[in-house]
Formats: C-alpha cells, sequence, structure tokens
C-alpha cells in the first residue's frame, strides 16, 4: 500500500472512529464532520453511502457510489479501485483482500458514475453556472452522466435540462463515434452534405456560423424533414404542436384540420407542413436555435445513435423552439410602424363644401372653411390610426381564440363558436369620416341653424296673428 493508499484508509479509519463515538452517544453526528474531511463538501447521497458502509460493511453498491467521489476527474480505474478500496477498508475495519466489491471493470465504474449522476441531475439546481455544474466537474464521468440524463430526458422530455447536461460533458471519454452513429455523421460528412432550411449553400451556412462565432455550430433541421416530422403522432399531439405553430406566427387559424396532417407534396400541401418549413427556416437561421457539433455527438452517444430517439429529441427542442417566439416576432402587422398617409386636399375641399351646402344651403365663408377643412384633415388621421390598430388587434385575438378553441377541443369543452374583436374596414373608415363630417358641420352652424329657425318661426306667427285680424 503506497502513501496515497495510507492516506485514504487513515481517512477511513479517522471517519469510522467519529462514527462509533456517534453511535455510543459520545458525540452528536453533522454531516459538516464528513464535509471537512474533502476538498469540496460531497452530496448528501455520498453521506448516504459513507453511513452505509458503517453500517453493512463493504456494500458494493455503496462502494461503487463512493467511487466516483474519491477521484472524481481520475482517468485511471486502477488508483480509483485502489484508493476506493483503501478509503473503505479504514471505514469498514475490514483487510482491503476481504473487500467484495470489485472496482476494476468499466461496467462498474460506469454504473456507479451513473448512479452519482442520477442524484446530481435530480436534485441539484441545473442552472448555468449553479451548484449542478461545479458538481459535474467533480463527479460522474461522461458517459455515466449522459446515460443519466438521456434517461431522465426520456422520461420528461425536458430538453433544456438534457442540454445542461450535455453541454458540461467532456467529450475525450466517450466512446469512439463509428459509421454506424448515425445522425451525428449526417451532420458532419463531407462526402453528402446535409442542407438546410433557410441556409441554402455552403456560404450561407459558413455566414451562419462566423456571426455566432462557433465553426462548430450547426442549424438543427435539414431539407426533407417537415413532411416526416409529424407522421405517427396521436392526433392530439399533432394539435398542440399545430397551436406552437399558430401563436407563434407560422400557421394561420383557420387553414388547418386540428390534429391532422393532410397532402404532401401536392399543388394542395397541407398547412402544417409548410408552417413547419417556415418554422424550420427562421429557427435554422438564428444561431441561438443551433447546436454545437461536440454537443450532438454527446446527444448520439447517449441514444446510441437510435433515429427515433434523435427525431423526439428534434421535436421536443422544436417545441422548447417555438415556444419562445410570439407572433409580434414573425407577423409585420404586429411590428411595422403604423404609416399614416394624408388625406388629398382635394377629397376634403370636394366633402367639406358638399356637405356644407347640404347643411346651409350655401357655400361656406373662407373662415369657416378653413376651420372644418382643419378639422376633418385631423378625423381623417385619427381614424386611419383606428383602423390600423384595428388590425393589430383583430391579427392577435383570432390568433388568441383560435388557440383557446385547440385547448377547449383537447378537454372536450370546445363551443360552437367563439367571438372576435370587429376589425375596421375601409369602408367602416369612409362611413366614419363621413358621419363624423356631418356632425361636425351641423354642431358648427347650430347657432345659425337655430336663429334661423327662430325667424321662421316668428314670419309664421306674425302671418298668423295678421290673418286672425282680417276675420
Amino acid at each position: 500500500m503506497d502513501r496515497e493508499e495510507q492516506k485514504y484508509q487513515e481517512l477511513g479509519f479517522t471517519l469510522k472512529t467519529i462514527f462509533d463515538a456517534v453511535k455510543k452517544g459520545l458525540i452528536t453526528f453533522d454531516s459538516k464532520l464528513i464535509e471537512g474531511f474533502f476538498d469540496s463538501p460531497p452530496p448528501q447521497k455520498i453521506i448516504e453511502n459513507i453511513l452505509k458502509l458503517v453500517e453493512q460493511g463493504a456494500e458494493t453498491s455503496a462502494m461503487k457510489a463512493i467511487a466516483s467521489f474519491i477521484v472524481p476527474n481520475a482517468e485511471e480505474k486502477d488508483r480509483r479501485k485502489r484508493l476506493t478500496t483503501a478509503f473503505t477498508s479504514g471505514l469498514t475495519g475490514q483487510e482491503p483482500e476481504e473487500l467484495s466489491a470489485n472496482l476494476d471493470t468499466a461496467d462498474i465504474i460506469a454504473e456507479a458514475d451513473a448512479e452519482y449522476a442520477n442524484y446530481v441531475t435530480s436534485t441539484v439546481d441545473t442552472t448555468p453556472g449553479g451548484r449542478a455544474k461545479r458538481d459535474f466537474q467533480l463527479g460522474a464521468s461522461s458517459k455515466g452522466l449522459l446515460d443519466a440524463a438521456y434517461a431522465k430526458y426520456k422520461e420528461d422530455g425536458d430538453t433544456d435540462a438534457f442540454l445542461e447536461v450535455v453541454t458540461s460533458v467532456e467529450l475525450n471519454n466517450l466512446p469512439e463515434l463509428t459509421s454506424d452513429s448515425t445522425f451525428y455523421q449526417r451532420y458532419v460528412s463531407q462526402y453528402a452534405p446535409m442542407t438546410f432550411y433557410g441556409l441554402q449553400d455552403d456560404v450561407q451556412l459558413l455566414n451562419y456560423r462566423e456571426a455566432a462565432g462557433n465553426n462548430k455550430l450547426t442549424p438543427l433541421y435539414n431539407y426533407g424533414l417537415a413532411p416526416a416530422f409529424l407522421a405517427g403522432l396521436d392526433p392530439n399531439k399533432i394539435l398542440e404542436i399545430q397551436t406552437k405553430l399558430m401563436e407563434a406566427g407560422f400557421l394561420q387559424p383557420g387553414t388547418y384540420v386540428q390534429g391532422v396532417i393532410g397532402e404532401i407534396g401536392t399543388p394542395g400541401e397541407d398547412a402544417t407542413i409548410q408552417a413547419l418549413e417556415s418554422a424550420f427556416s427562421y429557427l435554422n437561421t438564428k444561431p441561438e436555435y443551433g447546436i454545437d457539433i461536440d454537443d450532438l455527438a454527446e446527444i448520439n452517444a447517449a441514444a446510441n445513435g437510435d433515429e427515433g430517439a434523435f427525431l423526439g429529441f428534434l421535436r421536443n427542442y422544436f417545441e422548447d423552439s417555438i415556444e419562445e417566439i410570439s407572433l409580434r416576432d414573425t407577423n409585420p402587422i404586429l411590428t411595422a410602424p403604423t404609416l399614416l398617409a394624408q388625406a388629398n386636399p382635394d377629397f376634403l375641399k370636394f366633402n367639406v363644401n358638399q356637405t356644407v351646402r347640404d347643411t346651409i344651403g350655401a357655400n361656406p365663408s373662407l373662415r369657416d372653411y378653413q376651420v372644418i377643412y382643419d378639422w376633418a384633415g385631423s378625423e381623417i388621421e385619427r381614424l386611419s390610426a383606428a383602423y390600423a390598430e384595428s388590425q393589430k388587434i383583430y391579427e392577435q385575438a383570432r390568433v388568441d381564440v383560435a388557440a383557446q378553441a385547440a385547448q377547449d377541443k383537447l378537454s372536450g369543452t370546445e363551443q360552437d363558436y367563439y367571438l372576435l374583436p370587429p376589425a375596421m374596414s375601409d369602408a367602416d373608415v369612409s362611413a366614419a369620416f363621413a358621419t363624423g363630417l356631418d356632425e361636425f358641420v351641423y354642431n358648427y352652424f347650430k347657432p345659425l341653424l337655430d336663429q334661423g329657425k327662430e325667424d321662421q318661426a316668428y314670419q309664421q306667427g306674425l302671418g298668423v296673428a295678421i290673418a286672425s285680424l282680417s276675420k
């Protein structure tokens, strides 16, 4: 036993002494007692395994978990075995040769790493830069982490958590990639390079990587993917993706059958497929939705190159991505500045003069004409702005209401009809202007009109009086 092994055996013996004192009631156990013996605090799972060793002796699964922690970054399996054996010997009081666990095989090492990795990925915060990032560096091998993270991903479909683990893994610990590593090989092949939606040639792909500052970055969605992307899915799942496409502005309400994929490759090709292609193009041109080739290799290793698994990952990643996109990101009606054309002077002049003549039976004076003309110009600007705003409100509302209808369909509470807010048309603007102009002119000349009515009443009243006196 060399000096390093003796150090770990003494460490185990010291901890055993502490636990014996706890059993006898001489001291109270505190996890910090264990933390103080290590450069970095071991997670609770490791403490539990140390306690298990004290209670049960050289229990194999506990030894395997501790093996990943004692020399977390060690590449030499034999060194890890010797140090773990020495530590366990001191902890249990057994001679090294009596210990039953064989830590020298790759399978046991990978199993121990996976056990540790599963603990890390399921109990520690995985936010970037958080505790999980540091624990990954302390703990399991790449393959163990990937196995545990991928198993968890298959359960919950959380691509963000899966990618958090993938980006923390060191590629040099992975198995050698072969021609059987199907989907990864497609992305890196020099003999049959892939063409991506939105990036039609190699120059555009080169510009994409230069813009991202990463020459290993690759978009994910290649030509030909759209027709098979939703094939075989449950209608409710198709409807969920259709709704997300609609809410992101790629699929227009009322253009598709809910939960159904129609004809593909025909003049009347299904709107859902066309929406997918539009969404793929949008995502492929934005580096934040791409993936590093090395990370893709690690996903390949975790999934063992399985095409179905990769398609499932793509679907989940796609759904997570389009959930970040809103209608305002893709619909120019909502994002473009409102441009208002000024009213045509000849149009205003005709309408003002005509309305005044219809109201008072004469053309307006120059002063009256200018007042009414200025009001009419500002009214047209106001109505034009209201028209543009109503289009934005209507565009957003028809997507929101259609999305609500889709949710109701999934929950079995779909209604017969749904109400939308009114959207102004050109005819509405013209009618509103004509009505407003009539009202303004009438109110403007109301004192004059009222005076005319008084004069007329006086004349009529005087005539009645004269007629009565003549009788």
